[in-house]
């Protein structure tokens, strides 16, 4: 099984659904985790707190996951950052 058969059945089984697919406007993007995928995610991050952020008495912060398009453009990354994994359209 590869990524992408994976990445299929946990969208079929409601691990996770696209947010506001039906609009045609909708941001891409963003996902709603559904009851299977939420359990999943917690235990996760629960894992990642007890071995990386309390094992190594690390802080832990929450911060904004979208930003203006202004930080990217003052920070430089919109004429300067190359990621080799993704691509914009």
């Amino acid at each position: 099984m590869n990524y992408d058969d994976v990445m299929r059945l946990a969208l079929e089984r409601g691990f996770y659904a696209p947010s506001c697919e039906i609009y045609a406007d909708a941001p891409a993007g963003f996902w709603e985790y559904g009851p299977l995928g939420t359990a999943f995610r917690n235990r996760f991050v629960e894992l990642w707190r007890r071995e990386i952020v309390r094992r190594d008495g690390m802080v832990e912060i929450d911060g904004s996951q979208v930003m203006s398009k202004n930080v990217f453009v003052a920070s430089g990354h919109l004429e300067n950052f190359g990621d080799p994994v993704g691509s914009c359209c």
